[in-house]
């Protein structure tokens, strides 16, 4: 259906943060070329060349909080927050894919307070609960891309 707006030739997995199942999984049995796809970012790019940044968690070191939102690399930034980002500006490399979520950046104090609220009661609930009865469901089914 898109194909019929736009010649779409890249993909990228999305999901349920909170299911066991993992979109990538679809690409050990089929192949991008067959669909005409030049890329899908999780597992086409090097990270040892591009650096990626999430916003996962509203931070830019989310990725102990997230199951799939990272990729390994050989990078060892660790920023918290886009200031940090900025301030190291002159050490990053020339390639970066961001991956943010527009969703969670809010410019008024009460948005700003009820979406910094849900996010840091969904956070604990992700690190503490859920996301440590997914990962078991993960490695049980040896569906896991972790780091």
């Amino acid at each position: 259906m898109f194909r019929s707006y736009y010649p779409v030739k890249t993909i990228c997995m999305h999901g349920s943060s909170g299911s066991p199942y993992d979109n990538r999984d679809l690409w050990k049995k089929y192949k991008l070329e067959d669909f005409g796809l030049i890329c899908e970012p999780y597992i086409t790019i090097d990270y040892n060349k591009v650096l990626y940044l999430s916003d996962t968690g509203r931070r830019w070191n989310g990725f102990k909080m997230s199951l799939r939102d990272n990729v390994k690399s050989s990078y060892d930034f660790n920023f918290y927050g886009t200031k940090d980002i900025l301030a190291a500006i002159c050490e990053l490399p020339d390639q970066i894919l961001f991956t943010a979520h527009p969703e969670q950046w809010v410019d008024n104090v009460p948005e700003w307070l009820f979406v910094k609220g849900f996010s840091m009661l969904h956070t604990a609930y992700k690190v503490f609960y859920r996301n440590v009865k997914i990962k078991k469901q993960m490695r049980r089914q040896g569906r896991t891309h972790e780091k």
